[in-house]
């Protein structure tokens, strides 16, 4: 619980509280840092409940003091289900900074060192060891952001929302924030995520016992920018703050073909022209020998399909870790294949063939920094930036930012 601290014992016997949700007091034995005034208590041990309610500190317990927010504090971000950066991208065109990034894909987490260089921290957000370390390195950041767990609401999916062991990850997103105190709290999903009834459970009751307020609205990349992607965002802040208004978008068209931002295919290094090059099965089920392949093609006349994470994996493993062979048969049977290729270009060391889209393409579609060199295993880089949220579409969320 998270308590306020209103009379300290010098004996360390019962310490009186107030918890910050509902207003009730209870007293705590142990050792206590009288110095602070509000607390994180947790792993505390119950020990009764009546006259007063009474729990002890034993050496399992783990406490937070928290010191007052300063207006360098509510820059600070800790990034939660941080992938390779894109949410920290964007808030940088703002001022905000991240103070650590935490991941359970240390791979993938690797590569978010190459663009800002922070804390880093591999582990489950649902775990309280995890989030003893983000306090240890960031404790009194005022922004928590996080884009969680999309596969269970995806209509690419089995949609099983709160049925889905992934979905949890937004209860130890919001638990973090609620324990840490942040004033801040970012959220972004796939659309289908906004309605569902484990989501707005899992918010309403954040709300519930912090005081929050929530905004909420749905951004598309495709109303400003030549590639699809459309997702939910949550901007949940303090009284402190007061609400955020959120407002969709107006659609611009000044720049709405992949052309105006790719000109052309170009050659990429060898090594990544190679690693991107469509293996034998990968040529069989995107049909290059009977021609259907050309479905897959981008199009550079239009605007561009939404980047996924598995582009670059539907039928063989995952680099990121996540599969260790393509989707089944079945998935791809009932659920199609969603792929994005391009006809490579003929240079002196290699013919033209067909391979999956460079990251760096990928980035550049949607609109994060394409200049950015993640290193030598282009198919990892390219399942990150598949599930990346649009560093175009949270610089829009900062610019209607108010108070601060």
């Amino acid at each position: 619980m998270v308590a306020s601290l209103v009379c300290f014992d010098h004996t360390h016997d019962a310490h009186l509280f107030k918890a910050s949700h509902d207003g009730t007091l209870f007293q705590v034995c142990g050792l206590l840092d009288g110095s602070g005034d509000t607390f994180s208590l947790m792993n505390v041990k119950f020990v009764r409940q009546f006259p007063v309610p009474l729990v002890a500190l034993d050496e399992g317990s783990i406490l937070f003091k928290h010191a007052p927010p300063t207006w360098s504090s509510l820059y600070e971000v800790v990034e939660l289900c941080a992938g390779f950066g894109g949410i920290c991208q964007g808030m940088a065109t703002s001022g905000f900074h991240p103070v650590a990034a935490v991941d359970q894909n240390e791979r993938i987490l690797k590569l978010y060192d190459v663009q800002n260089q922070t804390e880093l921290i591999g582990g489950d957000v649902c775990k309280l060891s995890t989030l003893a370390k983000v306090w240890e390195r960031a404790k009194g950041a005022g922004v928590v952001a996080a884009g969680f767990a999309c596969q269970p609401f995806s209509r690419l999916g089995d949609q099983l929302g709160g049925c889905d062991a992934r979905a949890q990850c937004l209860t130890g997103i919001l638990a973090t924030a609620f324990y840490m105190r942040a004033q801040v709290v970012i959220l972004e999903c796939v659309q289908p995520a906004v309605g569902n009834s484990f989501v707005e459970a899992e918010i309403g009751r954040f709300l519930e016992l912090s005081g929050y307020h929530c905004s909420q609205c749905d951004l598309h990349l495709q109303d400003l920018w030549p590639c699809r992607r459309s997702r939910a965002w949550w901007v949940i802040t303090s009284p402190m703050i007061g609400k955020v208004p959120l407002v969709s978008w107006p659609r611009m068209t000044s720049i709405s073909k992949v052309r105006q931002i790719i000109f052309d295919v170009l050659p990429w290094d060898v090594n990544d022209e190679k690693a991107l090059s469509l293996n034998e099965r990968e040529l069989d089920f995107f049909g290059a020998h009977d021609n259907s392949f050309q479905r897959y093609l981008l199009n550079f006349e239009t605007c561009a399909p939404c980047a996924l994470h598995s582009w670059g994996s539907q039928v063989v493993g995952c680099e990121c870790g996540c599969r260790v062979r393509g989707l089944s048969e079945s998935r791809l049977r009932d659920k199609g294949l969603f792929g994005c290729i391009v006809r490579s270009c003929q240079t002196e060391f290699h013919d033209s063939c067909l391979r999956h889209l460079h990251p760096n393409e990928v980035l550049m579609l949607c609109a994060f920094d394409p200049l950015i060199d993640f290193g030598c295993n282009p198919r990892l880089t390219l399942a990150a930036a598949g599930q990346m949220a649009s560093p175009l579409l949270q610089w829009m969320i900062k610019s209607k930012r108010s108070g601060y």
